[in-house]
This record gives C-alpha cells, sequence and structure tokens, in this order.
C-alpha cells in the first residue's frame, strides 16, 4: 500500500477500525469489545491483501473464473474485496465491500485507493448490521463471506445470513464462505476449550459441516480438493504423491472450512423472518 494511505490506513486502524469482531452480543465482553490495534495487529491487516491472494483468491481464480459482479460481505478493511478486485482470472468490473463497522469501510476506502483502485470498479458500503442486504434479487455471480458466520452468536441470524447470501446471488453464480472448523478441541479465535459447542455471549462459535448442507439445500457444492491438495504439496513437497483420500480427510480435519457453493437455476432462496431479527457482524 503507497503512501499516504498506509499512513492514514495505519492510524484508522489506530481509531478502532476492524477491533470489534462482534456487534450482536447481549453483553460487552470478549469479541464485542474495542480495543486497541497494537502492532501485531496492523502488521496481520497491512499484509492481509497478499494473504487472500494467496489462499482465498487463488481458489476462487481455480473454480469460479471470470466473475463480473463481486459481494464481500463482512469486508472489514477491504483486504479480500482489493484482493479480488485486482484478481486477473476473476476480472471483475465491479467488487462491493459491505461492513456493518462505518469505519472499517473508511479504512477500506483508504486501502483500495492505496493500491489504485477506485469506483466503480470497487466501492464500500456501511449498513446496520441485521439489516437487508441492499442488493436486488440475482445480481451477483459471486458472493463472498470470510471469517464472518462465525461471529454472528445467533443461529436464527445465521439462516438469516445465510438466505441473503443466497437471495442476491445469481442462477449459475457462486458463493464462497471461508469460516473455523468446529472439529477441533478448542475454537479458533479465542482457544477456548470446545468453545465452538459451549457458547458464550461475546465469544464466536463455528457452524456445524454438515449445516451448510441444510442452509444450501438446492444448491450445487463445490469440493475444493485442488486447494487442501495445494496445501499438503507445501508442507511435504512437490515429489510426495498425496491420494485424494488423504486430501479430502484433510479438508475435514484443516483450522478452516471453505466452502464454494453454485446457484442452480431451480434453486429457491430459503424464507426470511423479519430482518430486524438477524442482527449480524461483518467482519474481516
Amino acid at each position: 500500500m503507497k503512501e499516504p494511505y498506509r499512513t492514514r490506513f495505519v492510524e484508522l486502524l489506530s481509531e478502532g477500525a476492524a477491533v470489534q469482531n462482534i456487534h450482536d452480543s447481549p453483553v460487552v465482553a470478549g469479541f464485542a469489545v474495542t480495543h486497541a490495534a497494537d502492532d501485531e495487529f496492523v502488521q496481520r491487516e497491512l499484509e492481509r491483501v497478499d494473504q487472500h491472494r494467496r489462499n482465498a483468491c487463488w481458489l476462487l481464480e481455480e473454480y469460479v473464473g471470470q466473475a463480473e459482479r463481486i459481494l464481500d460481505v463482512g469486508c472489514g478493511t477491504g483486504g479480500f474485496s482489493v484482493a479480488l478486485a485486482s484478481s486477473r482470472v476473476l476480472r471483475p468490473v465491479e467488487v462491493i465491500g459491505i461492513d456493518a463497522s462505518h469505519l472499517s469501510v473508511r479504512a477500506a476506502e483508504v486501502r483500495a485507493a492505496g493500491h489504485d483502485l477506485s469506483s466503480p470498479l470497487v466501492s464500500f458500503l456501511g449498513y446496520s448490521a441485521g439489516e437487508q442486504l441492499p442488493f436486488e434479487d440475482d445480481y451477483f455471480d459471486l458472493t463472498v463471506c470470510s471469517s464472518v458466520l462465525e461471529y454472528v452468536t445467533s443461529g436464527k441470524a445465521r439462516a438469516q445470513l445465510i438466505a441473503e447470501l443466497r437471495r442476491v446471488t445469481r442462477p449459475g453464480g457462486h458463493v464462497f464462505i471461508s469460516t473455523p472448523n468446529p472439529l477441533r478441541l478448542k475454537d479458533y479465535h479465542s482457544g477456548r476449550f470446545l468453545g465452538d459447542y459451549l457458547h458464550r455471549p461475546g465469544y464466536p462459535w463455528a457452524t456445524r459441516p454438515w449445516e451448510f448442507s441444510r442452509m444450501f439445500s438446492g444448491w450445487r457444492e463445490i469440493p475444493v480438493t485442488k486447494y487442501h491438495r495445494r496445501k499438503l504439496t507445501e508442507v511435504l513437497g512437490a515429489r510426495v504423491p498425496v491420494p485424494e483420500r488423504v486430501v479430502r480427510a484433510v479438508s475435514w480435519l484443516a483450522p478452516w472450512q471453505n466452502r464454494l457453493f453454485q446457484k442452480l437455476s431451480a434453486s429457491k432462496t430459503l424464507p426470511l423472518e423479519k430482518s430486524t431479527q438477524a442482527g449480524f457482524v461483518c467482519s474481516a
């Protein structure tokens, strides 16, 4: 990120951009608390575009190809949005990032400017958590939601969010969700023992893998085995053959779930409850 945008971006982090992950907690505790951005946090944010280019963006380039209209739900400071917008494979003409934190949205705008990206290619919107997404049905070719779902602390609100992702994605388009794997002893973000099962206000918890099949009923799930094979190759080396069954096992044991779904022409959007009941947070 070039100057003077880098300096301004760091200032916005120190002012509180992206430092609160949960906005729907009944108590102010844990991840529902605004905190100071330390040096480690700032460095992670500065590296976020490259991180997404190496991982989630690479995955989408392999399985989705070109996607003209992209929505980044819970864009935070715009790291994923910028990576998507600059992809020479996806080649979008419009990337919209949306987030419940208006300070994060401002930081995302500064980040995009620091990468020489601007509207109409990239734009960011703030909105009130829990509202229906402000887009028409079947509009986006690709809708992404990275490290957001685990911070939605109500199961009902999660179903509402998934229904919205389904609604705004066109037939033939894709929804990509990246969220921690709950099939582990400690939850990914807080390190709480069985934290994904012993829910506590103000702390995240992960969605069970089989629940995605229900929430995306009528859609086609695309197994992202190329991504997991690539990760194994990085660890073991290119000369070590890895059977397909091992790759699939790793996908169940990996710290993160990377789920990719394609909307079929006959797919129906799940019925929505009143939007005011769907309080959820958008986070990077």
